[in-house]
């Protein structure tokens, strides 16, 4: 399954939600949420500063991540950002695939 790094920020009303339940209650919140779709919650990580949360995520596919997205971003609590992961098999994978791509001004 497709492993994502949710970044989030959390807005003021945000905060304050994180402030009232903590992060125990928001990470539940979270897994119901993913599981809802068909995912899985790997971890969750707040950070010092800038109010961040740093998410790495399962989910189905494309699609899910970014219908979980708009629903987050719907919601007001937090701007997220989502990157795709590939794990090192999968890197594997990529670097053996021919692209058959040619940078500009390189004659072949």
């Amino acid at each position: 399954m497709p492993t994502y790094l949710h970044i989030g920020t959390y807005t003021r009303p945000g905060t304050r939600v994180l402030r009232a339940q903590g992060g125990s209650a928001r990470r539940a919140a979270v897994q119901a949420a993913v599981e809802g779709v068909g995912g899985s919650v790997r971890e969750i990580f707040w950070s010092l500063g800038g109010s961040r949360v740093y998410a790495i995520i399962e989910l189905p596919d494309d699609v899910t991540a970014t219908a979980l997205n708009l629903a987050a971003d719907d919601a007001g609590a937090l701007d997220l950002e989502t990157v795709a992961l590939l794990s090192a098999e999968e890197m594997d994978v990529a670097a053996r695939r021919s692209a058959g791509y040619a940078p500009p001004g390189i004659d072949e």
